[in-house]
């Protein structure tokens, strides 16, 4: 059965992403676990648990319908999602992870996963 969201954002995610961009992110973190659901429907992949990591971002672990395991980053500016998903195009191929989907308007990426973990990351 498909996961269709992953519930609130971690607390300590949350106070990054607070403490980086200030209090007008709360709207915006009140709706990252929407939209983490909104592209893991769109691409057909199972959303698995949160990665407790970002600073600029949300990150979630996903599966593909194959058993394939991806990373789903949301960020909060639009700006920065164009500037690393650009990067990481340009570099594809390279000694980078590589995007397997994005979705500008939802500033989301699903990304290659480097490294396999549980539900818990290491």
């Amino acid at each position: 059965m498909t996961k269709r969201t992953l519930g609130e954002i971690p607390a300590g995610c949350r106070q990054r992403l607070l403490a980086h961009y200030g209090p007008s992110a709360q709207r915006w973190l009140d709706a990252a676990p929407g939209r983490l659901a909104q592209a893991a429907k769109r691409w057909k992949l199972t959303l698995t648990a949160y990665h407790d990591a970002g600073h600029a971002s949300v990150i979630a672990t996903a599966t593909c319908l194959d058993g394939r395991p991806l990373l789903l980053k949301a960020w909060l500016d639009p700006a920065r999602y164009h500037r690393e998903v650009d990067a990481l195009r340009l570099w594809a191929g390279g000694p980078t992870i590589g995007v397997v989907e994005a979705a500008d308007d939802l500033a989301v990426a699903a990304l290659e996963l480097v490294g396999v973990w549980t539900t818990t990351p290491p």
